[in-house]
């Protein structure tokens, strides 16, 4: 079944002020859990979603597979009426998202000591504010004995800073790079925790892996933690669910309607009406036109300044962190074709994804985003390979499947990060012997 149907009709409404008084809250916010079982039952649910203006927070992959949508209270009752006259299979997989919300923080008896006063942060129990990373950085760029370079890859809407760092060891030749960013959307914050915790790991290298001294061989690598500071800090102090940037959309005369989803606002192969939207109050809204929005231009100029390696440029790898759905994801995005080297992005994804499991027994699926997922164009993985010439561009999805969605708790960072992080250091040592 192509899911990419059921994504084309979203146009999901998410109004907020641009001065909102006080921290949303989800008392009675719920998601429910539907089993997709036919083609016309998929068309029917896409029209719900569309008439209530629901928030997908997991697409089917196939019939028989599980939709999740978030429902808020004043719109449960004709929900669930509807979906008991079409004679939907579904239950109440999410109670209560506050109380979700509320759980998911761990207590600060489990506050790491010897994190602590090492770097001022427990980067294992705790997700941290945009102000607690940028502190950090600057804790790695003196501590590093020269082997990072900190620097400012542009700036958010807001004016905020957007960090990035580049890792590397002395070297005669020019290696090959990788790049990694985390927090392109606001509300997944397992992953600039996760790109933190293996940004301290390949920089101190704690545990004395020689794994890592063999990838810093290899590779230079450029960090980016957190791409989307404005909607990742207003996540933390406003909307535990906000999803976009903060462009306030004047031009269109929608001040209402807040922010951009920047992985719909790349420029390759931009089109709203395939997997995005035009409607600037959607979650999936792409913006104005392509690279419209600072925080897509900053990462866009500098990938570009590199280049990739098919374009005669260093860059080797990109990975872009999101969640969540556990999937280990490669191009493209726009269309169900594979690149041409699709065999080869797939089996480098398969060796991450043994190593992933390899941990905690978390499994991940492998493939391309329109064929495994939905379509969405205009994201950063395929404008990385199809306009700077990135070979190896991909989107992993980290933990969980849907318990917890995207308010994943804090006591699931550490495992979660242990395990990216053996998937990180297979596909990197992979990529060495390419």
């Amino acid at each position: 079944m192509r899911s990419t149907i059921f994504l084309l009709v979203i146009g999901v409404i998410y109004l907020s002020s641009a001065t909102p008084s006080k921290q949303r809250t989800f008392h009675g916010h719920k998601v429910l859990d539907i089993t997709v079982t036919t083609e016309n039952e998929l068309k029917l649910l896409s029209n719900l979603i569309r008439e209530y203006e629901l928030d997908v927070w997991h697409e089917p992959k196939h019939l028989n597979d599980s939709l999740h949508v978030y429902v808020e209270p004043e719109k449960l009752q004709d929900v669930l009426s509807v979906l008991r006259n079409m004679g939907s299979h579904f239950r109440v997989w999410i109670e209560d998202v506050q109380r979700l919300i509320d759980e998911s923080y761990t207590p600060k008896a489990m506050i790491n000591t010897r994190s602590i006063q090492q770097h001022g942060l427990d980067l294992d129990h705790y997700y941290h504010s945009y102000g607690e990373i940028m502190s950090y950085l600057n804790y790695v760029q003196q501590n590093a004995n020269g082997n990072v370079n900190q620097f400012v890859l542009g700036h958010s809407f807001e004016g905020r800073t957007i960090p990035a760092l580049k890792i590397s060891l002395p070297s005669r030749n020019l290696k090959k790079a990788i790049i990694i960013d985390g927090g392109i959307h606001a509300r997944e914050w397992i992953s600039p925790a996760t790109v933190i915790w293996m940004l301290d790991k390949l920089v101190f290298n704690p545990f004395n892996e020689p794994e890592v001294t063999t990838i810093l061989n290899h590779f230079d690598f450029y960090i980016i933690p957190v791409l989307n500071p404005d909607g990742y800090e207003f996540s933390r102090t406003n909307d535990r669910l906000w999803r976009k940037n903060r462009r306030i959309n004047k031009d269109n005369g929608a001040e209402n309607c807040i922010g951009v989803d920047l992985n719909r606002n790349f420029d390759y192969q931009w089109d709203p009406k395939n997997g995005g939207s035009n409607n600037p109050c959607s979650i999936l809204y792409s913006g104005t036109h392509p690279n419209s929005e600072p925080e897509t231009v900053a990462l866009a100029n500098f990938t570009h300044s590199l280049k990739g390696v098919d374009n005669g440029g260093p860059v080797l790898a990109y990975l872009t962190f999101h969640s969540y759905g556990q999937y280990w994801l490669y191009p493209w995005g726009y269309t169900t074709d594979y690149p041409v080297d699709q065999p080869e992005l797939h089996h480098l994804g398969e060796i991450t994804a043994n190593a992933i499991w390899s941990v905690h027994g978390s499994r991940f699926t492998v493939g391309s985003s329109t064929n495994v997922l939905y379509a969405a164009a205009g994201g950063s993985d395929d404008y990385a390979k199809g306009s700077a010439g990135v070979k190896y561009s991909y989107t992993p999805e980290l933990r969980d499947t849907g318990k917890y969605g995207f308010v994943l708790p804090e006591n699931e960072i550490l495992p979660a990060c242990q395990e990216t992080w053996a998937g990180v250091k297979a596909f990197a040592m992979a990529l060495a012997n390419v």
